[in-house]
């Protein structure tokens, strides 16, 4: 036998729940800037449990508990890792009851997420395998159909349209121009629609004005900080959960329709 050739890594994933039942996920740029589980590489002589507590400290700055193993998972030659590479992954459920995440430079963003709206995100391979088996779903009690006693709905501002100072263009900074905004805010429909009180949800008018006057006040440089920006202040309403927003120049390319700007953020425990 060739004592050089490449073996399988053995590693570690942790699905962190904390106290509201939610899963820790970090945008990970190994993984093609999708979201993945806390995890690493078994060190020799470690043990799964040991390495497991070790790369979740260094990763999010957690302590966690209650260690169950959830699946072994062999990923080989995943197409959304970096490099080419194998895996044989243990993967295991922990508790924390901490809620402050410290990510190093493995990760780029952090969110905590139901499992449910966890799948709806742009997940990594091995952590889209483990959330979506049905026997992983029973254990962490997941509805993918939703609760109905929650009545989640989407608020929607569809393309408003106004001019501003937007780009970094010398030209673009002195002379408006025509800019679209779209906006579609998560949130509970369920006190809304017994008391028809709109202080129950969110108030598209004042949303869109609101939104509308940051923009042209800031006169952003660039559409990412712009939708950054925007998405923040959605998230800081009291009962939105989750915002997607899109931003977009129509006039910018020629024989485009639109150079456009999307992002989805949760809100963060």
């Amino acid at each position: 036998m060739n004592s050089e050739s490449p073996r399988p890594i053995t590693a570690v994933a942790a699905l962190i729940q904390n106290q509201s039942s939610e899963v820790l996920l970090l945008k990970s740029p190994k993984w093609s800037g999708r979201w993945a589980l806390p995890a690493g590489k078994v060190e020799y002589g470690e043990g799964l449990e040991v390495a497991l507590i070790r790369e979740v400290k260094e990763e999010t700055g957690l302590d966690i508990d209650h260690l169950e193993s959830l699946m072994v998972q062999e990923i080989c030659e995943p197409e959304d890792f970096h490099h080419s590479a194998h895996f044989i992954s243990h993967a295991f459920l922990a508790k924390t009851n901490e809620t402050k995440v410290i990510t190093n430079e493995e990760s780029d963003d952090h969110c905590w997420a139901t499992p449910a709206i966890a799948l709806e995100l742009e997940l990594n391979s091995p952590t889209k395998e483990l959330l979506s088996d049905p026997v992983n779903q029973k254990r962490l009690k997941m509805d993918t159909r939703r609760n109905p006693d929650r009545a989640l709905g989407t608020v929607i501002v569809d393309q408003l349209e106004f001019d501003c100072i937007i780009g970094i263009l010398p030209e673009e900074r002195v002379n408006t121009q025509p800019f679209r905004l779209s906006l579609e805010l998560e949130t509970c429909f369920l006190k809304a629609s017994q008391s028809e009180d709109v202080s129950h949800t969110v108030d598209y008018f004042q949303l869109a004005e609101n939104t509308k006057s940051m923009i042209l006040e800031r006169e952003f440089l660039l559409l990412e900080t712009l939708v950054e920006e925007v998405a923040k202040y959605c998230l800081e309403i009291e009962s939105v959960e989750k915002v997607k927003v899109r931003a977009e120049k129509p006039n910018a390319i020629p024989g485009a329709n639109c150079s456009a700007v999307e992002v989805v953020r949760l809100k963060r425990s």
